[in-house]
């Protein structure tokens, strides 16, 4: 198994008729939707943790979409090999 295999990726889901209008949610290296579009904004996961914006903070969630990190912070930094 490749390191991708354990990596979940943003997608983003548009909604209504906006292009400016989605929600970010993650999936797995097949494609298959991990965690519901839910978020504002998302980066790809790194060392088991996505870095998430919720109303204009972000924060970090793991592979259930839980949150490690409230989102609480104004901008995100990559920090040891995860954005937050």
């Amino acid at each position: 198994m490749n390191s991708n295999q354990h990596r979940l990726f943003p997608i983003f889901v548009r909604k209504g008729r906006s292009p400016r209008n989605s929600l970010a949610g993650f999936i797995d290296h097949s494609g298959r939707t991990v965690v519901e579009p839910q978020y504002e904004f998302a980066y790809p996961f790194r060392e088991g943790l996505g870095s998430v914006m919720v109303a204009d903070s972000w924060g970090a969630v793991n592979t259930l979409g839980e949150f490690v990190i409230r989102p609480k912070f104004r901008r995100t930094d990559y920090f040891h090999g995860w954005f937050i």
